[in-house]
């Protein structure tokens, strides 16, 4: 059914075929919002970049891959969060470039999607992230959060880095401890 709606000449009826597609982990939900990446509307070729970045399996990183390559500004950043999620090193030196740049207007949504992503891949990011906004305590919560929700050893040892760092204000330590905890 998601593939007719996919086919359909109204462009409404695509963007709902982009979020059924959105819940299903087989390869030929894959392989059609990959196809979606290329469509005239704008709007289903990012539901369909966004699908993607939260996908897991058989040709997902072929398609963040893919829509790298996309005019659609939208396409490119939700695919290069499908690409740090995966692990891929290409989509984490793109976003750790797009971080650096102060002037990007796209550093402000990388920054507050970065923060929400829960893999360990993300982690040298909000490393960055971290470095660049010590002083603003929402930044800081925020990356503490990312590194809980991770819990892996290398996130761990984040939160001790943080709970052991004299320089930041006790209140941020606390919650690097409590996160331990």
């Amino acid at each position: 059914a998601a593939a007719e709606l996919l086919a359909s000449d109204d462009a409404d009826e695509r963007v709902v075929a982009t979020q059924l597609l959105k819940g299903l982990g087989d390869p030929r939900a894959v392989q059609l919002l990959q196809d979606a990446l290329s469509d005239s509307n704008t709007t289903v070729q990012t539901l369909a970049s966004h699908a993607l970045c939260f996908m897991d399996g058989a040709g997902v990183l072929d398609a963040c891959r893919a829509g790298m390559d996309s005019k659609n500004d939208n396409v490119r950043i939700n695919s290069m969060f499908g690409l740090v999620r995966q692990g891929d090193q290409k989509g984490v030196d793109l976003t750790l470039a797009l971080l650096r740049d102060e002037n990007s207007p796209f550093r402000g949504p990388m920054i507050q999607g970065v923060l929400l992503l829960t893999s360990e891949p993300a982690i040298p990011l909000v490393d960055e992230i971290r470095m660049q906004f010590a002083s603003n305590a929402d930044v800081m919560n925020a990356a503490i959060d990312f590194y809980r929700r991770v819990g892996t050893a290398l996130a761990r040892s984040r939160l001790q880095n943080i709970a052991g760092d004299a320089a930041l204000p006790q209140a941020i330590r606390d919650l690097a401890l409590a996160a331990l905890n």
